[in-house]
Formats: C-alpha cells, structure tokens, sequence
C-alpha cells in the first residue's frame, strides 16, 4: 500500500481538536522528524528512522517506524506496530497486540505489552516494568456526558482508564469523576464501569 506523503507545511496546519490533540491522518511522515506533544495518527503510518516524538503521542494499528526513532512518556501503540532497530521508549509506553521489536530496543520502567508482541535479542528492559494481565482491558461503550466509550486496563500495578483525551489511575479517575460529574447519572455510570472491570479482572 503506496501512502500519501505529509509535507512539513501540510503537518504544521493539521487540526487540533478539542482536547488539544493534533489529528494526523494516514500517511508517509518521513520528511518530518520531530513531532510535538499530543499527536495522534491514523493507522498504517510510516516513520522515516531518527524521528523524535514528545510525550502522549498515539498510534493506531500496522505504524512503522524506522531505526532510532525515540519515544516519550505515555505514547500508546495499536496493534502490528513494528519498530526497526535501536527505537527508545521512555516510561509508561503502552503497545497492543502483535507489535514487533527489533534488536536492541530499550524500553523505560512501566511500559506495557499486550498478547503476541515479539521482540528480538538484545531489547533491553528497566527493571520493575508493569505487564498487562490476562483479561488485559475492556472497552464499555455509550457512557458519559459525551455518549463514548472508555478503555479500563488491567495492569500489574493496578487498574488504568482510558476516556477520551484523559488517561490515568483507577484512584485519579473516580476522583475526577466525582469533581466533574458529582450526583448526576455519569457519575453513576463511571462508578459502575470500574466496579463491572474489577469484577472482570478479579481484583
């Protein structure tokens, strides 16, 4: 599949939506190299080697990625991602189904893998990194003041939420949801959707 080039000037006036995050469609990104925070980019994304991407950055399925590439804090990767050798992933990276690594990749504390990623000799790990458990996450649907679905994790450290363009702990989102939507019905459903995953993961 032949993708669309994404020259610089097309990059720099991408939308930003609501939640300040750069919508990137799919596309060649080679000729850019450096990518600011809060990006998010459509499946089937290719990455020229030596990219730098800051913090919070996401990616759908099947994006590759060419040698060198560094990754900040909290980017999240869909499923068949495939990175080339030497890409840097800093804490909390997360990655989805059947993502490959090759050698000598080096991951940071508390990067997550999902079922079937492959990594080749010589990828180096941080001590202490936190794994996803089986049932890995659920996905509940049509909740909310926005009619979405949010993602809850089931990581080894304890349970994670996905919701929009926020993304944290168990504790942090019951906190936010009391702040936000205290003593109305998304309150009510927030709290019933982590008590429906702790049932679901056994904790």
């Amino acid at each position: 599949m032949k993708l669309r080039k994404i020259t610089q000037k097309e990059f720099d006036t991408l939308t930003v939506n609501e939640c300040g995050i750069k919508e990137c469609p799919s596309g060649d990104y080679s000729e850019i190299n450096l990518f600011a925070e809060k990006c998010s980019f459509g499946e089937w994304c290719s990455f020229a080697k030596e990219c730098s991407f800051a913090e919070k950055c996401s990616f759908a399925k099947g994006c590759s990625f060419g040698e060198w590439c560094s990754f900040a804090e909290k980017c999240s990767f869909g499923e068949r991602c495939s990175f080339a050798e030497r890409c840097s992933f800093a804490e909390r990276c997360s990655f989805a189904e059947e993502c490959s690594f090759a050698e000598e990749c080096s991951f940071a504390k508390r990067c997550s893998f999902a079922e079937r990623c492959s990594f080749a000799e010589e990828c180096s790990f941080e001590d202490r990194e936190s794994k996803v458990l089986q049932p890995y996450f659920i996905r509940i649907n049509n909740i909310g003041s926005r009619i979405d679905g949010c993602i809850i994790f089931n990581f080894e450290d304890g349970i994670y939420v996905r919701s929009g363009c926020w993304f944290g702990s168990e504790k942090d989102f019951i906190e936010k949801v009391k702040e936000v939507h205290k003593g109305n019905k998304h309150e009510k459903e927030y709290l019933l959707a982590i008590e429906l995953a702790r049932v679901t993961f056994g904790k």
